[in-house]
């Protein structure tokens, strides 16, 4: 009788939960329901990694982190990197950290060299024991210098 009880608890807590539009369907490792019938969301954030490009003498690349409330630690690093010799080569990085926040920021540059640049963002934030982690590159751009 005691586990039926909790089925049917865990059965309604879900459907609440997909009519609230908190899921889609069954529901997946970010977004679980855990023994006591309460849902737990992992914490979400938007990134975004630009695509490098030039301006006056300068290359740059920036890539960002926004989550939808205040956390802990916002964390966000870009690599600026030149096709070289047959791989990618980092050449500059750019790197902010916030605490109690709810975005960072980070440029990477250097003085314009011509050549093929891309650039790699590791994004990072935590809010107690919920982490958010994600790596993104962006597209490649050839660019020429003056």
């Amino acid at each position: 009788m005691a586990n039926s009880l909790v089925r049917r608890s865990l059965a309604v807590a879900g459907a609440a939960l997909f009519a609230s539009g908190l899921l889609s369907g069954a529901a997946s490792a970010a977004e679980a329901v855990n023994g006591t019938g309460v849902a737990v969301q992992q914490l979400r954030c938007s990134t975004y990694v630009e695509t490098p490009s030039r301006d006056d003498d300068i290359i740059a690349a920036s890539a960002g982190t926004t989550c939808g409330r205040r956390v802990d630690v916002v964390r966000v690093r870009v690599h600026l990197e030149k096709f070289e010799d047959g791989e990618w080569r980092n050449v500059a990085e750019g790197r902010n950290r916030q605490q109690d926040a709810y975005q960072a920021e980070a440029i990477a540059e250097i003085q314009c060299q011509r050549g093929r640049y891309r650039a790699v963002s590791v994004h990072f934030a935590s809010e107690g024991t919920d982490t958010n982690s994600e790596r993104h590159e962006s597209e490649a751009a050839q660019i020429f210098c003056r």
